[in-house]
């Protein structure tokens, strides 16, 4: 009998306000990647709720993506409250994490022992040290949207504007 440990890590969520949630999770270590991914969109997803997911995108033209981000360890200490505080260092986008967000199924034939060790100041193993870094999905400026919408736009008041010309 093979006993499965299991490695810890802190999922953070930013706000469109920059306000910053985060949360301890725990995994088997040898879970697949697209497994965790998997879990850490369903958590991201209730933490967000569907209507303030589509208020960011359709309103305010966001988008989520996952950055790798790297904590001040003298932050890291439960407060008053008995909430962990955390001080974000440095952040560096992740896109493999960022496209498995949208399609987890991307880790699907990824080495897990690979992955595994490209996060390992994320993913630490239970009792350990506390993770040096996070995974943080915080929120940018969608430019795709936007260059849609001023598409849109254009042709709508070009459209209003002939319209207005050969009616008059």
């Amino acid at each position: 009998m093979q006993i499965s440990t299991k490695v810890v890590y802190i999922s953070l969520f930013e706000s469109a306000t920059e306000k910053l949630h985060g949360s301890y999770r725990s995994v088997p270590e040898n879970q697949d990647p697209e497994v965790l991914v998997t879990g850490l969109v369903n958590a991201y997803k209730r933490h967000t709720g569907r209507f303030k997911r589509i208020f960011y995108q359709a309103i305010l033209l966001k988008k989520p993506v996952v950055s790798i981000a790297k904590l001040s360890r003298v932050t890291a200490r439960r407060s008053v409250t008995g909430q962990d505080h955390f001080i974000v260092q440095e952040e560096v986008y992740d896109p493999t994490l960022t496209a498995a967000m949208r399609d987890p199924t991307v880790l699907r034939n990824v080495d897990r022992d690979n992955f595994y060790r490209e996060y390992k100041d994320v993913l630490v193993e239970v009792g350990g040290p506390t993770p040096q870094a996070a995974i943080l999905i915080h929120l940018v400026n969608d430019l795709n949207a936007a260059k849609v919408l001023g598409i849109v736009g254009s042709a709508i008041s070009i459209t209003v504007s002939l319209v207005g010309a050969f009616a008059f």
